[in-house]
């Protein structure tokens, strides 16, 4: 996905189930060098707590937004949020 998303240079990835973070990082480095962003949504609080930390320790906490609850009331924040704009749709 960090190749796909460099080399297609989408701006924005939505990640569901974020773990401790390991693959948002890979995205998070991606959205990095395209000027993009990450949102990333993680539903147990002990996981997402561990993904955040290792967001900060990787100084991807700026690119990488974390998000904690389940994941089809935070898309639909998203989408109220109106997050996904025209030109920058989430990958």
């Amino acid at each position: 996905m960090n190749i796909f998303l460099k080399a297609t240079g989408k701006k924005s990835a939505l990640e569901i189930g974020t773990s401790n973070g390991y693959s948002g990082i890979w995205l998070g480095l991606a959205a990095k060098e395209t000027g993009g962003k990450v949102v990333t949504i993680e539903f147990h609080k002990c996981r997402y707590d561990v993904a955040v930390e290792n967001f900060k320790l990787c100084n991807l906490d700026n690119i990488i937004e974390a998000r904690q609850g389940m994941a089809i009331d935070e898309i639909i924040d998203l989408k109220k949020e109106d997050y996904n704009s025209e030109n920058d749709r989430f990958l």
